[in-house]
């Protein structure tokens, strides 16, 4: 069994700081009162000290309890470099990432052991820059007369067999007979079990072995999943040399040809619902299980992870059924430290790696030899799943006032054929009307509180906030809606009803596309820290707008409007395509109702449509607008039988110059929360309301509330939000 350490810390600049593995430097600080908080005004700056010390992360380890004749250190997820050192003796250095090196001689001089990683200084890293230092696991592994270096297992369904299929690399210490005694554990049932001999001499040596196993469970999407759990034990002359045990599942996955990347399971077409999750390593510990709540119940079904996956991660989405798409680092150490994590998960779906650059934002392709390279690596350690080389990301995906409108802005994968990542950033977003509109996706920002005790606007505010990313400024918004923006409620409130819209616009536009685009992926859901130019859906732990327009668009049922336009001018033609969205069969006849509300909730102009359980377009809303600039409220419903079973509400505008200017100028409206209802008292439509949820519930959260409206909610004061709420005592 493996020997843990006990009783770590972390020493350093005249600190010891008792702390738990998992560990990162900036955790202890914080905790001890030596970092503040570095989300408000310049606190990060005065953190910076700690990145210019020397730490070391000790802890005692007992090696005699291994009763092993070599002992090896193992160590997951380091960030940093330095030296390793036991009882006080120099045993070689380390690097960041997985890692395992023999400290036989160190380890059996002295019991109990001393051991410790000393890192040295290294600049701050993360957004606020923070000192990224730590490990998440550090402990004893011993071994006899042999030592499992690799083992890689590839589970496969033939003919309704679970057939395994394990590729191991053995260090046999002296040559000899060796037995491969393999079981297979599902909920602590022993379901197979298998033992192979090979006659090996001192050298490495490679071995394959299969095991069946009749009537496996599969892993499911979107559902809970009991893993499957490999045990692997070498011996020789009954005694064991070494052991591991790993984790894997049961499906069928395949790529199509057209569109591009468009993944079947187990025989059913996958349209990818994704999100961006990247481990920030100067962060803390991250709560994942919530943050997986959280994108579960927005129907996110994939996570697009950067840099090395957290094996808590990994375990997590095997068991809730979610897919994983490694990105790739270009470096090949760090690359093949990734893939030996992931390859065996169930929930692995495929490769990609980080974007290369061949010139100013001009994507490389497949020929380039960095991606060729890492393409290679993934056959020779993988060989069961695909490489789809770099992800569109960073200045390509993002895009440039010529690039709106065209089809840069968006990351939705396709088209018909896959002759480059060039192609994944091209010819994708023609018909995104509110991105037209705007001329630029809108990040959510909160400017008021996350500038702590500063002024919120630059240059006043964190100085690592303009370093981060090229940032939406204040005279873009005041442009669109032409308003005063000097309260920063208005402002946040503006700038979140755009990111909503974005977001709920590009994941519909995706979802229509499915014939040529297999996933829609949110970039960046959480923040890394409070940040002022975040386009996160959440405030911490507390979902934004945007969230709820992604809940929205990615329901498996789902109504939705082609619009040409957000904005519109006074006295013109407004048009919307009725589309429905059905990602599972629905018994009973089902109908759309649309409506066009005013302002004062009558109705401008209506259509219904009978509709089959099939995504289609159902047919066309016709009106001549307003000669006033006014805000309209385009109500969709998608009832069977008298059960409304979704509906979707997009805020029309209509003015005489700048084409957003009703949501900043709209009257306010009074709504009160009164014994969970939530009831519009006025008679002026509150635009864009957004109420908290209650755990359990699929309450909508985004949408408008007609005068004299009433609706069933579970929110508290503090989670009802809107461009247009009365401030004050009317929100009970």
């Amino acid at each position: 069994m493996p020997q843990p350490l006990h009783d770590s810390r972390w020493i350093g600049a005249g600190h010891t700081l008792p702390v738990t593995l998992p560990s990162r430097l900036f955790d202890a600080l914080e905790a001890a009162g030596l970092a503040p908080d570095p989300g408000r005004g310049l606190n990060s700056r005065t953190s910076e000290w700690a990145s210019l010390r020397a730490w070391t992360l000790q802890g005692i380890c007992h090696p005699e309890a291994l009763d092993a004749e070599r002992v090896f250190l193992c160590a997951r997820g380091v960030r940093g470099r330095g030296e390793i050192c036991v009882n006080g003796e120099t045993a070689g250095a380390f690097s960041p990432g997985d890692w395992e090196t023999e400290i036989t001689a160190q380890a059996l001089r002295k019991t109990p052991c001393d051991l410790s990683l000393s890192f040295s200084p290294q600049p701050p890293e993360g957004v606020p820059p923070r000192v990224a230092l730590g490990a998440d696991a550090l402990y004893l592994r011993g071994v006899n007369q042999a030592r499992l270096e690799d083992v890689h297992i590839t589970p496969r369904i033939v003919d309704g067999y679970g057939v395994i299929e394990a590729r191991t690399v053995l260090v046999p210490y002296v040559p000899g007979r060796y037995a491969f005694r393999y079981a297979v554990v599902r909920e602590g049932e022993t379901l197979a079990t298998e033992e192979f001999s090979e006659k090996l001499s001192a050298v490495p040596s490679a071995c394959l072995h299969r095991l069946v196993l009749p009537l496996p469970a599969r892993w499911e999407l979107g559902a809970p999943n009991a893993p499957y759990l490999l045990r692997l034990s070498v011996l020789r002359a009954g005694q064991v040399c070494d052991d591991r045990l790993v984790t894997c599942g049961f499906c069928e996955k395949r790529f199509a040809q057209s569109p591009a990347m468009q993944l079947h399971l187990d025989g059913r077409r996958v349209f990818l619902a994704g999100a961006q999750w990247r481990d920030d390593p100067a962060q803390g510990v991250a709560d994942v299980e919530a943050r997986l709540d959280w994108l579960q119940a927005a129907h996110i079904n994939c996570l697009r992870v950067y840099g090395l996956p957290d094996e808590r991660l990994c375990d997590a989405l095997d068991a809730r059924g979610m897919l994983l798409w490694p990105v790739l680092p270009l470096d090949t150490a760090a690359a093949r430290q990734v893939i030996a994590r992931v390859r065996h998960r169930p929930s692995l779906a495929a490769y990609g790696c980080e974007q290369i650059l061949e010139a100013f934002n001009c994507p490389a392709g497949a020929h380039h030899p960095t991606v060729r390279a890492l393409g290679a690596l993934v056959d020779e350690l993988d060989g069961a799943h695909p490489f789809f080389g770099p992800i569109p990301g960073g200045p390509v995906a993002r895009p440039g006032r010529d690039d709106l409108g065209v089809g840069r802005c968006r990351d939705v994968w396709g088209p018909e054929s896959y002759p480059g990542p060039e192609s994944l950033c091209r010819d994708m977003n023609a018909d995104d009307a509110l991105i037209r509109t705007v001329s630029c996706p809108a990040p959510a920002w909160d400017l008021a509180s996350l500038a702590g005790d500063q002024p919120f606007w630059p240059p006043e505010g964190p100085l690592w906030a303009h370093r981060a990313r090229e940032a939406l400024r204040l005279p873009a918004l005041a442009e669109w809606f032409d308003a005063d923006l000097s309260q920063p409620r208005m402002a946040v409130a503006l700038a979140r009803a755009l990111q909503a819209e974005t977001v709920r616009y590009a994941a519909e536009r995706a979802r229509l596309r499915q014939d040529r685009a297999s996933g829609f992926f949110i970039e960046d859901p959480f923040e890394r820290c409070p940040s002022l130019h975040s386009a996160a859906l959440f405030d911490g732990d507390r979902p934004r707008p945007g969230w709820w327009a992604l809940e929205s668009a990615l329901r498996p049922l789902h109504v939705c409007a082609r619009l040409d336009s957000m904005g519109y001018y006074c006295d013109t033609s407004f048009e919307a395509q009725i589309c429905l969205l059905c990602d599972r069969p629905v018994p009973g006849p089902l109908r759309v109702c649309a409506r066009l509300h005013r302002a004062d909730g009558s109705v401008l102009a209506e259509a219904s449509f009978d509709a089959l359980a099939e995504t289609a377009a159902l047919g066309a809303l016709r009106a001549t607008l307003p000669d006033h600039p006014t805000a309209l409220v385009l109500r969709l419903t998608l009832e069977r039988l008298g059960e409304v079973l979704d509906s979707n509400d997009y805020t029309i505008c209509v003015a005489l110059h700048a084409l957003l200017w009703p949501l900043s100028h709209a009257p306010f409206a009074a709504v009160a929360c009164r014994q969970g209802r939530m009831e519009n008292t006025c008679g002026q439509t509150a635009y864009g309301v957004c109420a908290g949820r209650a755990a359990g519930t699929a309450q909508p959260g985004w949408s408008a509330l007609l005068p004299g409206e009433s609706r069933e909610i579970h929110a508290t004061r503090e989670g009802l939000e809107g461009l247009n709420l009365e401030p004050g005592p009317s929100i009970l």
